[in-house]
């Protein structure tokens, strides 16, 4: 009896296990599809391109990819033994004519060895969708097909480019002991339209979890299988600007991401709802601080953020991260603010030990590697700066005032060529659009006239206005540029556009400025009106266009009555249309507002002629 009851009981599991095999419900196959397609997307895609990173140390890269076949949270192959069909070595392996098959370890090696290495990333993979999952003999498994592109050149081939090559992973499914889908790569090869002839036959059974599907729920399932992949995908997408955002520490962006994730594939629920509470509550902390810091209570946010930070233990990796950066932000404003040169160096030195520990809890904090290099800029300190956007770019290759900074920094260190290319390579981006684009050659241009090449400058402009007519900034930066080209008259159209296209007549701000602007100003560039008005008719003036000039900075002046560098221009235009007498009166207004340095008058070329008269004199010894 004990005989036949073991026997029953070895054939019930037995007809269970196979019965797992067999169905699937609905749930389990959108999520495995989304992991499935996930794996590829972001995990093998993350992993070529940051052993293609030219920053990688050889030992930080081969721990990466022994972590991809142990057991650990970076594991994405099933072994290292497994099969990879060899597309690196040789540009011209893109099918699988003649292409070896490589073991996985062997195939990362190559990749490492023949593979040329870039600061941006440089692998990509497009047309991903996965197959229905499939029985094999031992296991389930699912078929992911992608086209993968290479744009770094073949170290062993370096005249002969990469093409394009249709691959497919075969990923193997299995199901752990808390009830997760645990999911690796088993194979990848080239894609044989003739190997998809059979495909159907192995699909397992889709079924209705709540109770054994008919024929008819059968024929209902599979008119959806579209529908569901197109959701799967749209929430893979959803959860990976989520996962930027966050690194970026937009919180609130993160969360409402994570929610849509959700909302299209709801069984992914339990896997972003705990960390969205997370988040919820690192957002609450963090916004209250970030009210008092910007009300200027910075040593009360200290205090704040080093009572969080005494039980360091107690707190998450990404907590102490970002309580380590509030804190440093609070030293690099005091820093910023103070006027003694000591209390500078000793801030700004405690800012930095800061960020550099938020980096350490948290190597992926966007916010920690930018404001690190936003301090590195303003000590000078180029060649820190520019690693650390290069450390940004690694991660985030998406973000256009990045490659601005970098190029700005490189032009000030006197490298222009590296200026040109930090832009360049901004433009070969591919999420970039026309309106991003046309702002990038509107950097272009300034590089161009900063280097004094104005027909370049001119072309750059034009290149940024042909993508983006609105581009007010494309307008304004020509006219710069055609003054300086002594072309007074189309410059004066140019302006006059970039209003019509609205430029705030009372503020100009672009990331990227015209050096030695301020030769077109008579004021020092740092301490000007932000006025459009204001420096389109000191560049008039400059250029000895007296009545342009004039009628620009009368608009300027209307607008502020009072500011002394507005008085100054209009004083200096009046003089020079030959006004002396009414000139020496809106000269002493100006002097009277304590604006600028006696020191400056002086100096101003254009004034030469009037520093020799006598009411001159006194009005600059009586006010300045």
């Amino acid at each position: 009896m004990y005989k036949v009851i073991l026997l029953y009981f070895e054939f019930v599991c037995l007809v269970h296990f196979c019965y797992a095999q067999d169905t699937l419900t609905t749930n389990d196959v959108r999520v495995i599809k989304a992991i499935s397609e996930n794996t590829i997307a972001r995990h093998f895609n993350v992993l070529l391109n940051t052993i293609a990173y030219t920053g990688a140390e050889n030992a930080d890269i081969k721990e990466m990819i022994n972590q991809s076949f142990e057991d650990s949270s970076q594991k994405i192959f099933l072994n290292k033994q497994i099969s990879i069909a060899d597309d690196i070595s040789d540009p011209g392996y893109s099918s699988k004519s003649g292409s070896p098959e490589l073991s996985a370890l062997q195939y990362l090696n190559a990749f490492n060895t023949f593979y040329a290495k870039s600061d941006t990333n440089s692998v990509f993979f497009t047309n991903i969708k996965s197959s229905q999952v499939k029985k094999g003999k031992k296991n389930l498994y699912i078929n992911v097909y992608f086209t993968s592109y290479f744009r770094n050149k073949c170290l062993s081939n370096p005249a002969t480019p990469y093409k394009p090559s249709k691959r497919v992973a075969e990923i193997y499914i299995k199901k752990s002991n808390n009830n997760k889908w645990t999911l690796y790569i088993s194979r990848i090869s080239f894609f044989s339209a003739a190997d998809t002839v059979s495909d159907h036959l192995d699909n397992v059974v889709i079924v209705n979890p709540k109770k054994q599907a008919g024929p008819s729920e059968f024929a209902e399932s599979a008119n959806k299988p579209q529908d569901q992949e197109n959701a799967a995908i749209r929430s893979n997408q959803y959860a990976d600007q989520a996962r930027l955002e966050e690194k970026k520490r937009n919180y609130q962006s993160a969360i409402n991401l994570y929610s849509k994730a959700i909302d299209l594939v709801p069984v992914k629920k339990d896997l972003y709802q705990p960390h969205i509470r997370e988040l919820t509550n690192s957002l609450r902390i963090i916004s209250d601080l970030d009210e008092q810091f910007k009300a200027g209570y910075y040593r009360s946010v200290i205090r704040a953020y080093s009572d969080y930070l005494k039980k360091p233990k107690s707190n998450t990796d990404q907590a102490n991260s970002d309580y380590y950066l509030g804190r440093g932000k609070c030293y690099d404003k005091m820093g910023q603010l103070t006027k003694s040169y000591n209390e500078q160096v000793r801030d700004y030195g405690d800012a930095l030990q800061d960020y550099t520990k938020s980096f350490e809890y948290d190597n992926d904090n966007l916010e920690t590697i930018r404001t690190r290099a936003d301090l590195y800029r303003r000590m000078n300190k180029n060649i820190e700066a520019i690693t650390e956007f290069k450390t940004y770019l690694a991660r985030d290759p998406s973000d256009i005032t990045i490659y601005e900074a970098m190029s700005d920094v490189h032009m000030i260190s006197g490298n222009s060529g590296q200026a040109f290319k930090d832009i360049d390579v901004a433009l070969t981006q591919e999420n970039f659009d026309l309106a991003k684009k046309s702002r990038l050659y509107v950097d272009k241009g300034i590089l161009y006239i900063r280097v004094k090449d104005y027909s370049s400058a001119e072309n750059s402009f034009n290149r940024a206005i042909s993508l983006d007519s609105t581009n007010a900034f494309a307008f304004y930066y020509r006219g710069i540029g055609r003054i300086k080209a002594n072309k007074v008259q189309s410059a004066a159209s140019d302006f006059n556009s970039a209003l019509k296209k609205g430029l705030d007549s009372t503020s100009i701000n672009y990331p990227l400025s015209v050096e030695n602007e301020g030769q077109f100003t008579s004021a020092h560039l740092s301490e000007v009106p932000n006025s459009i008005n204001y420096k389109i008719g000191n560049i008039y003036l400059n250029a000895g266009k007296y009545d342009s000039a004039y009628t620009y900075l009368a608009r300027s002046y209307q607008s502020d009555p009072a500011n002394g560098y507005i008085l100054y221009s209009m004083a200096s235009c009046i003089y020079l249309k030959g006004n002396t007498d009414e000139s020496l009166k809106w000269f002493e207004r100006s002097f009277k507002t304590n604006a600028l340095e006696r020191s400056f008058v002086e100096n101003d070329k254009l004034l030469r002629p009037l520093q020799e008269e006598k009411r001159f004199k006194d009005l600059k010894k009586k006010y300045l």
